[in-house]
C-alpha cells in the first residue's frame, strides 16, 4: 500500500522546509535549474568551500563546482537522493544587507533590476 512520511526542518527567521518520503519510491525526474517555476531551493551558508568539501566527502552528488556570481555571492548546486536541486550559497556582504533591510530588501529587489522578471512571472 502506498504511504507518505512527512518531516519539517525549521530554519532561522521562522522558515520551515517540509520534506516528504513516498513509498514505493519512483525514479527522480530531471529538473532544469533555469526554467520558470520552482526549480530548486537555496541555503545561505558561511565558508562555502568547507561545505563543498564536506558534502563531497559524504558522497553527495555535486552538480557544479563553487563559482562566484557577478553580484559577488558564491554558490554551488547539489542533488539530493530524490533528484531535487539544492543551492548552497554564501551571500558575502549581502548577508548583512538583507539582515538589515529584511522585508524591505525583498521589496526593493522586486522593484529594482529584477522588476521585469517579477512582472512577467507573477500571476
Amino acid at each position: 500500500m502506498p504511504s507518505c512520511k512527512i518531516g519539517w526542518i525549521r530554519v532561522p527567521g521562522g522558515g520551515v522546509l517540509e520534506i516528504f518520503a513516498f513509498e514505493p519510491r519512483q525514479p527522480p525526474v530531471a529538473v532544469p535549474w533555469n526554467r520558470v517555476g520552482l526549480t530548486h531551493f537555496s541555503f545561505n551558508v558561511r565558508n562555502l568551500p568547507r561545505w563543498h568539501d564536506y558534502l563531497q566527502r559524504k558522497g553527495v552528488e555535486i552538480v557544479s563546482p563553487p563559482e562566484r556570481s557577478p553580484r559577488g555571492h558564491s554558490f554551488f548546486f547539489v542533488r539530493d537522493f530524490d533528484g531535487n536541486l539544492i543551492e548552497l550559497m554564501d551571500l558575502g556582504y549581502m548577508h548583512y544587507v538583507l539582515g538589515w533591510l529584511g522585508p524591505l530588501g525583498g521589496w526593493l529587489f522586486r522593484r529594482g533590476m529584477y522588476k521585469r522578471y517579477y512582472a512577467e512571472t507573477v500571476i
